[in-house]
């Protein structure tokens, strides 16, 4: 399904570029992105939730 919606030009990127691309992140920004990533895809799960009037535990 994830290929069906993704077109990557040149191929799946290899292991080895994902390392290099992963070395070169700032531990600490990228964990203050993923966080508000995070909340922000747990905010619109709630409003969904909501919107269909069940609740959330």
């Amino acid at each position: 399904m994830a290929a069906a919606l993704t077109v990557v030009e040149n191929g799946i990127p290899s292991r080895s570029t994902f390392n290099r691309v992963f070395r070169l992140l700032d531990p600490n920004q990228f964990e203050n992105a993923f966080f508000c990533w995070k909340q922000g895809r747990l905010s619109s799960f709630q409003q969904i939730v909501t919107g269909l009037g069940l609740a959330m535990r």
